[in-house]
Formats: structure tokens, C-alpha cells, sequence
């Protein structure tokens, strides 16, 4: 596969083939006396006495499924199955104009939606153009994989503050792949020239936000908007970020029975992304690094030479959501300390008693919206993630508006 051209999820999503679902299963049998054991000592000791013995055993068994090799976990679920979305009773009146296609040289992406329901408007006559980067630790997830949450995330701003938004959700290359940083880095940047030059959208209309390693992915895409002295956007908004690929704060061990991740499977992956480091001496973070990539590596550290401050980098204003018991939560902390001193505006939403990606608790439920008409109302306490990430671009859009 040509590494400027990352896979796109197909309309019709196909299925693992069986021998690769039967290998996950068998090798996730194999690993689960150890996590069982694991749990019952815990819980004996007393040791996770703020979380329920249930969502503790969750918790436990998702991390013992991170402990698989990665060729493995990349089968464990199919892509989405966007005529399926598309076609959903709560989305009719879009008329079909979602999850639209971008390609355009290094640019790949899709429009989840150009402006509200119904609308027939360029993207740059929305109130706000979102361009949203996928989690997955560089190795794992897809462009549209948060299509349920950024469009029930719009539909909350739209109803609070009257605010049209489109969406743009970026295409990158995944590590096992072949391509390792900064070539995730030029694509990100690529498309969001493609906003500016292309779709010819106003630099203080748009958000710029990602989620877990799409976080860093952004944060790294306006490094290199501000080396290319291109106009930064006018706001942003992460969920729990992966700031330094290290992984090395003390909420890594701190967190480490109540998070959903593993350092394990972290390591992993920011090895394949990072890639070899050709012989190159050095020690300290992980065999393999390039150590001329690690200003990008960890974004903890004092920028270079020319680089400026984060006040210059960032927009004017950042949001950003962790969960409490988040394996980056210090990592985020930090952050925020070392950008606030650079006189940057920031806030950081704390969500109690949270694992890292909890926003994905939200998916079960999502489906019973899908199946609901347009016009009825849904609790909002019964998609808590949702709730939060409009909120989030609510409070985006209130402080884009103070300059």
C-alpha cells in the first residue's frame, strides 16, 4: 500500500474471517487465568476499593486482551459499516451527505457532515468546521470510527447555541503499515491546508481536535501549521491526549489497575510509530526510537530553537477531557501547567472515576438513537460521552467568540 494513501473504511464493512477470530478467542482463553488471578488478588487486598467489583472486572479484561500481539487485536473488530449509518432513521434527513470521501494528494479524509441536517451549504458557511483525528495509538482505528459521537455532538451544539457544524475527520497512515512519524504528521497538516485552500474555509472558523493518539497527531499538525506559517485555527478540543509517547508520568502506575490500557500495549505501538533508529546510540525511553523525532516523541519537553511557545501555537482557546483514572492524566496535567505559562488559554475537564477512551461507553446506547426519528428527543444522561464532547465544543464555540 502506498504509505500517502491510508486504508478508508469500505461502504460495506466486511467481517474478520473466521481463522483470525478463532486465533483472538483462543489466545484471549489462554491469558484469562492469569487476569483472573490478578483481579482476585486485587480485590482481596483491597486494592480498588473506588471502583465496583464489575466495572473492575471489565476493566481487567480489557487489559488482558491489550497483552495480545498486535497482528491479533488489529482483527478483533470490522471496520464500520457506513451504508448501514447512513441509512439509520435518525440520520434521514441528511439526505445521504455523510461520510463523504477526500482525496487529494497527501490529504485523505472524509466529510462526516457538511453543515446540519438538511442543509445545502459549503462547509465554510458552517459556524464551526471540526477537523477530527482518530485515537487508536497510532496502529488501530479508523477515520469514521467516531461518527456517532461527533454527529450527536453537533446535534447537542445545534440545539444549546444554534451553531451549524461540518465535520472533517482525517485519514492518516497506521503504523503496521509501514509508515512511521513524521509522515502522520505531513498528512495531518496536508488536510488541514485542504481546508484552507481547497475548501477555502476561514482559519478562524475552524476547530482543530482529536482523541487519544489523534490528540498528539494535532497537536504535532500545529507544530508544523506554525513552521509553515500557515494561520492557526481559532480553537481546540482534545479528549484524554496522548502527550508524550514515553509513557512514563506516575499516573502510568499510579493507574495502572484502574485505566483500560497498558503500558504493554503502549510501548508497542509507539515503537512501530515512531520507528528504527538506524543505529543510532541513545537509552532511555525505548529501543527503536528516532531520536531526531523527539521533540515530537514528547510533547513535555521545551520546544527547539525557532519553535516558539505554545501561546503561539496553540489557537486561543483548548479544551480538553480526561478521565480520572486515565493512564496520560499527569502527562495532560503537565501539559496544561507548561502551555498556561506560555500564556496559553486552556481548560481541562475532568470526568471522576473514568478510564481512558470512556467515551466509547456511549455505543450501545448510540445504536437506539440511530433507530429513533429526528425529532425526537434523547436523554442526555444516556449518552454521557456524547453530553461531554458537546459541551466541550459549546464551550469552543463561547470562547472563539471572545477572541
Amino acid at each position: 500500500m502506498d504509505p500517502a494513501r491510508p486504508e478508508v473504511p469500505a461502504r460495506k464493512a466486511s467481517q474478520p474471517s473466521f481463522w483470525a477470530k478463532s486465533l483472538m478467542v483462543g489466545m484471549a482463553v489462554a491469558l484469562l487465568p492469569n487476569v483472573l488471578v490478578s483481579f482476585v488478588v486485587r480485590r482481596l487486598r483491597g486494592a480498588q476499593k473506588d471502583l465496583p467489583f464489575l466495572e473492575d472486572l471489565r476493566r481487567s479484561a480489557i487489559r488482558g486482551v491489550t497483552l495480545l500481539p498486535i497482528r491479533v487485536l488489529l482483527a478483533r473488530r470490522p471496520p464500520l459499516d457506513v451504508e448501514a449509518l447512513i441509512s439509520a432513521p435518525r440520520l434521514k434527513n441528511y439526505d445521504r451527505q455523510l461520510c463523504l470521501p477526500v482525496s487529494d494528494g497527501l490529504c485523505n479524509g472524509f466529510w462526516i457532515c457538511r453543515g446540519p441536517p438538511g442543509s445545502s451549504q459549503h462547509p465554510r458557511e458552517s459556524d464551526i468546521v471540526l477537523m477530527y483525528i482518530h485515537g487508536g495509538a497510532y496502529c488501530f482505528g479508523e477515520p469514521l470510527g467516531s461518527t456517532l459521537l461527533l454527529l450527536r455532538a453537533a446535534e447537542i451544539a445545534a440545539a444549546a447555541r444554534s451553531v451549524s457544524v461540518s465535520i472533517f475527520t482525517v485519514a492518516y497512515t497506521l503504523a503496521p503499515a509501514g509508515g512511521t512519524f513524521p509522515l502522520q504528521q505531513c498528512q495531518a497538516v496536508a488536510a488541514y491546508r485542504h481546508l484552507l485552500d481547497v475548501e477555502r474555509i476561514p482559519s478562524e472558523k475552524i476547530v482543530i481536535g482529536g482523541e487519544s493518539a489523534g490528540s498528539h497527531l494535532a497537536l504535532t499538525c500545529l507544530l508544523g501549521v506554525a513552521e509553515a506559517r500557515l494561520p492557526k485555527p481559532a480553537g481546540a478540543l482534545f479528549l484524554f491526549p496522548w502527550i508524550s509517547l514515553k509513557n512514563e508520568s506516575p499516573s502510568f502506575e499510579r493507574n495502572k489497575h484502574k485505566d483500560v490500557l497498558t503500558k504493554s500495549l503502549l510501548d508497542r505501538c509507539a515503537d512501530l510509530v515512531i520507528g528504527p533508529n538506524n543505529g543510532k546510540p541513545g537509552a532511555g525511553v525505548q529501543e527503536g526510537i528516532d531520536w531526531d523525532q523527539l521533540e515530537l516523541v514528547d510533547l513535555n519537553l521545551p520546544l527547539g530553537p525557532g519553535r516558539g511557545n505554545w501561546k503561539q501555537i496553540l489557537p486561543s482557546f483548548t479544551w480538553m477531557n480526561v478521565g480520572e483514572h486515565d493512564m496520560f492524566f499527569d502527562d495532560i496535567v503537565a501539559f496544561r501547567k507548561t502551555a498556561e505559562a506560555d500564556g496559553a488559554r486552556m481548560e481541562v475537564n475532568v470526568t471522576p472515576k473514568k478510564p481512558h477512551g470512556w467515551h466509547a461507553e456511549d455505543r450501545p446506547m448510540a445504536n437506539t438513537l440511530l433507530q429513533m426519528s429526528p425529532d425526537e428527543t434523547f436523554p442526555s444522561e444516556k449518552l454521557p460521552g456524547c453530553e461531554n464532547v458537546g459541551n466541550g465544543l459549546i464551550t469552543v464555540w463561547d470562547e472563539m467568540r471572545k477572541g
